[in-house]
């Protein structure tokens, strides 16, 4: 049988068994920092791989994203165009009319200021006679020029000139009556032009 006897001191013994324990816990510690140094790095390289992911997901995303923004941008667009142009595209509707109309007042404006518009009446023909012009594509519209002139000849150069304008069917004086204003002779008028 073996026996040992240890001569070491009480203190270098203590020292000793210290230097053991912190030896042992050095070890443990050092296990544990290296099992939480994997399990941080394993949890770290699984975020950043879920990012790297999503950044795909999201780049492809993008074009569908922009085609919202601009599919919303383009709705106010033309809700914007719905209500600023409303008016104009009505006008647009009535294109024939307002042309009629402008060659009309064209014709006024040869008469060098003889001849003053009161009114415009304006009607649309009846169907029968619609029927027979739609193969034209254009609706017959029918208007009377109402006013009155300074010089006898201006009513007769006004139904001229809008017969040489074209567009018009018929152009025909209705009414012309002459009256004196002191030493000024007026004469009222109306011609009714059809297209």
């Amino acid at each position: 049988m073996k026996r040992s006897l240890n001569l070491m001191s009480e203190r270098a013994q203590k020292r000793g068994l210290r230097r053991g324990c912190l030896r042992l816990w050095t070890r443990i510690f050092s296990g544990v920092l290296f099992m939480l140094a994997v399990g941080g790095f394993t949890q770290w390289r699984l975020c950043h791989l879920e990012q790297v992911k999503q950044a795909a997901a999201e780049a492809e995303y993008e074009p569908i994203r922009q085609l919202k923004l601009e599919n919303r941008r383009l709705r106010k667009q033309i809700a914007m165009l719905q209500k600023t142009e409303r008016i104009p595209l009505e006008l647009a509707k009535h294109q024939p009319l307002l042309g009629l109309v402008g060659l009309a007042t064209q014709a006024v404006t040869k008469q060098d200021g003889k001849v003053y518009l009161q009114q415009i009446e304006i009607e649309r023909e009846p169907l029968a006679r619609e029927t027979a012009n739609s193969s034209h594509g254009q609706p017959t519209l029918s208007f009377a020029l109402v006013g009155i002139s300074i010089d006898g000849s201006a009513v007769t150069r006004l139904t001229d000139s809008l017969r040489e304008l074209g567009p018009f069917v018929e152009v025909e004086l209705i009414t012309n009556h002459t009256s004196h204003v002191g030493k000024q002779v007026r004469q009222a008028f109306s011609i009714q032009c059809t297209n």
